[in-house]
């Protein structure tokens, strides 16, 4: 992503989780620091060039932070969800970590609207996976595959509108070149949904493969193997 949008004359940085490998395949100017000071950047950045900024947060992500806010027996558990006391502690601290987050990201749209930045900046939050819970992350049901994406474009994209049009996370690339202008590679697999978000189209995808083989979390010896695959269609050709 940096690469191709440093090509069109933008500064390209980066806050917060950082899993990319090998990092000079990514030229973002990293600010090792934690991602609530990307709004303290934003406040002294000159605005010389146009800004590719990623803010990656760590919450919502274990180990959650611990609860102080909501009342674990006045939660409503997820149908497949086993209703012990356990499980409500867990999912008070997963909504505080959740609601943590949404201060990060508070922070964030203030400080763009500080710098005046906020009507001519295309915004979007989105997420990498489900949350860690059964049938979620690690899994390729929908609570894994399907993640939460917002945009914002005064002007560009019609505020409170939502789409049943199905994007996949590779389509981020072209779309965000498309966006800036720039003529997305052709021999890539992402396809720009930049139209469905001005609302000039209103499908993407017919067909999204998700897939899932296995890797080392845990440390030595510790393996999560669980191969999976999947295709998912729209819910109206079910």
């Amino acid at each position: 992503m940096p690469l191709y949008i440093k090509q069109l004359g933008y500064h390209t940085a980066h806050f917060g989780k950082f899993h990319h490998s090998p990092k000079k395949q990514f030229p973002y100017e990293l600010i090792h620091k934690r991602e609530e000071k990307a709004s303290k950047y934003l406040a002294s950045y000159d605005m010389r060039q146009p800004l590719f900024l990623v803010v990656c947060s760590h919450p919502p992500h274990t180990p959650w932070v611990k609860n102080t806010t909501y009342d674990p027996s006045k939660i409503t558990l997820p149908p497949n969800f086993v209703d012990t006391s356990e499980t409500r502690e867990d999912r008070a601290n997963y909504y505080s970590d959740v609601t943590l987050m949404d201060s990060i990201l508070g922070d964030v749209l203030d400080a763009l609207e500080g710098k005046k930045m906020k009507r001519n900046t295309l915004f979007i939050y989105t997420t990498d996976q489900g949350a860690n819970w059964p049938f979620a992350k690690w899994c390729v049901y929908d609570q894994g595959l399907r993640v939460p994406f917002i945009a914002r474009w005064p002007g560009k994209i019609t505020g409170g509108v939502t789409t049943d049009a199905m994007i996949n996370l590779v389509d981020m690339l072209p779309t965000c070149i498309d966006a800036a202008k720039g003529s997305p590679p052709e021999n890539i697999d992402g396809r720009s949904f930049l139209p469905v978000l001005k609302d000039k189209l209103k499908a993407h995808r017919s067909v999204i493969f998700g897939t899932h083989t296995g890797n080392e979390n845990g440390g030595p010896g510790i393996a999560n193997h669980c191969p999976a695959r999947t295709i998912r269609t729209p819910a109206t050709a079910c």
